[in-house]
């Protein structure tokens, strides 16, 4: 009869079930977060400046051939103020449009199917 508190052998088909499980669960996450974002967007790296234009691009070839929408967040408050874009993707499903960057603080970059993107805008000189 063993002793209370006394030390057991390690059950290692046990252990090696659980690190497998784990293991699977880790694979899974990380194939499920490169399946959902698909498109990418393409915005000129570092601080825009306001009043220069910019050529913002989607690339997002499970939309090949459709018209997506760029939706710019210009954030403030209380006058939060959204732009649409509407852009057509080529049958490959790379699409671009020019865009005049407006006196604001920040702006951010959504369409669907693609991780957000954040500039800081600096002041015209």
């Amino acid at each position: 009869m063993p002793l209370i508190g006394a030390a057991r052998p390690p059950d290692v088909s046990s252990m090696r079930t659980q690190t497998l499980g784990v293991l699977l669960l880790f694979a899974l996450g990380n194939l499920a977060s490169h399946s959902v974002a698909q498109g990418r967007l393409l915005v000129p790296k570092g601080a825009l400046t306001a009043g220069t234009s910019v050529t913002i691009a989607i690339v997002d070839p499970s939309h090949a051939g459709q018209t997506v929408v760029l939706v710019l967040d210009g954030g403030g408050y209380p006058g939060r103020v959204f732009v649409e874009v509407a852009v057509q993707l080529d049958r490959t499903g790379k699409g671009r449009v020019t865009w005049k960057v407006p006196d604001w603080r920040s702006v951010r970059f959504n369409t669907a199917g693609a991780d957000e993107v954040t500039r800081p805008v600096r002041a015209a000189r």
